[in-house]
């Protein structure tokens, strides 16, 4: 079984979108395609015998073995609905006992409890990814909460980088000089703000903690993709989350930031 956040399988194609809209999502019965071949590639000897395809648009057309779960549009509840949905099906498959293996697609850290009672029970549970998902340290410093339930996988199943671009309507589009600076100034721009409504005592806190830690605190992470999702419009793509984390670092630490680049070059000690 196989059970498919539309959105972010939209994403995984077109990394460099900022929103996957109806025209560019992939198609029902082209992902089954990509997701049997990317479970070949890992070397799963399993069939996807069914899909689950949670959006908050129907299906244009009935495709065989695909199962269409309504939920609503993230920027309406903030991906509340899918998790319910998505959690309850992990359950519901569980409980079931009728598959040894699910294969799922999101990276909406609030599953991971769901995905482990699936576990608990037997089942394996694997994660579609794109390459830049199978280095989980990296992932860790970029996208901590996708990297936390990347971890919980039984195994990682990558999207070939051949499949980028395939939806079910033009070519892959991608984003423009002029857009990406547009978004990272607005980013910044929100990012202050909040900074500056932030207490002294908040302040000090976070500095603290993030001066010996490298993942933001999950809630402040959390509270902050909320936030420029809404200030921007739309889900923030990964290359947006890595503008915002990076420069929570440089806000929140000041004359104690450190670029990334220079923390992964720094030497170990003997």
């Amino acid at each position: 079984m196989a059970l498919v956040d539309v959105r972010f399988l939209g994403w995984l194609l077109q990394p460099t979108q900022q929103r996957a809209g109806a025209e560019q999502l992939p198609s029902a019965s082209h992902a089954l395609q990509m997701l049997e071949g990317a479970l070949r590639q890992a070397a799963l000897d399993v069939d996807v015998v069914r899909v689950y395809w949670y959006a908050d648009s129907p299906l244009t057309a009935p495709v065989h073995d695909v199962l269409h779960r309504a939920v609503l549009d993230p920027d309406a509840d903030g991906g509340v609905s899918l998790v319910r949905a998505m959690s309850g099906d992990l359950a519901a498959l569980a409980a079931a006992g009728a598959v040894e293996h699910l294969l799922v697609v999101s990276d909406d850290e609030r599953l991971l409890m769901s995905i482990d009672q699936a576990q608990l029970s037997g089942l394996s549970v694997h994660m579609l990814v794109d390459e830049a998902g199978v280095d989980i340290g990296r992932l860790s410093q970029d996208d901590p909460s996708w990297a936390r339930l990347l971890a919980q996988a039984d195994r990682c199943v990558v999207l070939a980088a051949g499949e980028r671009g395939l939806t079910a309507g033009a070519p892959a589009q991608t984003q423009d000089a002029d857009d990406a600076a547009a978004s990272q100034a607005a980013i910044l721009s929100q990012l202050q703000a909040w900074w500056d409504e932030e207490p002294e005592s908040q302040r000090l806190d976070l500095h603290d903690e993030l001066k010996f830690s490298r993942s933001i605190p999950q809630e402040v992470d959390r509270q902050l993709l909320l936030r420029l999702s809404r200030a921007l419009g739309h889900p923030l793509t990964w290359p947006e989350k890595k503008v915002m984390r990076e420069n929570v670092r440089r806000l929140v630490l000041g004359d104690d930031y450190t670029p990334f680049a220079a923390r992964t070059a720094e030497p170990v000690a003997d």
